[in-house]
């Protein structure tokens, strides 16, 4: 067919329409990929959610349960708290009332250990009294030495006219019954005549271990020595010195009452009749003590 001079000529091919047109299509089946894939890691998810979701719902009793011993747990050391302030408690109890029964036994110890001394105490004085025989009063004497006080060597002296000291009895010494010279004038026993106030050895000191003055209206008219204890006693104790005041206050009576009743006898010893030789009325002596 002829060209016909009237119509528009063709417009000229671009050849970069086709490397864009590439691209596009590039492109396009890029991102159907990636759809695919992200459907693909989508489908995962779900599948691995769905996994969990399960396995969730399979430890459900599990944490339950260790929520339950967690909470137990809590509750037994609320509990244990308590129990250590309640036993700290109890312990202070107990050592108060472990005080209470030591402070009890100490009192029952010191009650017992009065209720023995004044027991001796009026043994003592009952059979000191209950014989008007001089040489019996010597021996109740000897008997409260070495029975109560556990004297292994003791001596009863009296002051005689001269100023000399007759030892009118004793307990492992011998001479008894006669003067006993320059023993006034032992430092302890004249300090002891002098005064009228018991004498003790101290710690580290040598000597008499105990003087004790015999008074009459509070006169001192001779003396008791202790010069040394059995072996199974260590030391003197309160009671003995206790025993001691009585001794001092009744024997010097309890002698002289019995020289009084039987004057002129041999049961007397010769030399002291009237102990430091003044006339005492016997109703006065039954006043002292």
């Amino acid at each position: 067919m002829p060209d016909r001079p009237d119509a528009e000529p063709a417009p000229d091919y671009d050849p970069t329409l086709d490397s864009v047109v590439d691209e596009g299509r590039k492109f396009f089946r890029d991102l159907i990929e990636n759809n695919h894939a992200l459907r693909v890691r989508v489908a995962d998810l779900t599948a691995m959610i769905d996994r969990l979701t399960v396995e969730r719902a399979e430890l459900a009793p599990r944490l339950a349960r260790l929520e339950e011993a967690e909470r137990r747990s809590a509750e037994f050391e609320r509990r244990a708290a308590a129990l250590d302030r309640e036993l700290s408690e109890l312990r202070g109890r107990w050592e108060e009332t472990d005080f209470d029964q030591s402070d009890l036994a100490r009192r029952y110890a010191e009650v017992e250990e009065q209720y023995v001394t004044v027991t001796n105490l009026y043994v003592a004085s009952y059979h000191l009294h209950a014989s008007l025989h001089y040489r019996r009063v010597l021996g109740v004497v000897k008997e409260i030495l070495a029975n109560l006080v556990g004297a292994k060597r003791a001596r009863l002296l009296l002051r005689r006219r001269d100023g000399q000291l007759a030892m009118v009895a004793a307990e492992g010494w011998e001479g008894e019954g006669r003067a006993v010279p320059g023993l006034e004038r032992d430092p302890t026993v004249a300090r002891v005549l002098a005064e009228g106030v018991s004498r003790y050895r101290g710690e580290g000191e040598s000597g008499i271990l105990a003087c004790v003055p015999l008074r009459v209206m509070h006169r001192t008219v001779g003396v008791l020595t202790i010069d040394e204890l059995l072996a199974h006693k260590p030391a003197l104790t309160q009671t003995d010195t206790q025993i001691f005041d009585l001794l001092g206050a009744h024997v010097a009576v309890a002698l002289f009452r019995s020289q009084r009743v039987h004057a002129g006898s041999e049961a007397a010893p010769t030399g002291v009749a009237t102990l430091s030789g003044d006339d005492l009325e016997l109703t006065d002596l039954l006043l002292v003590g």
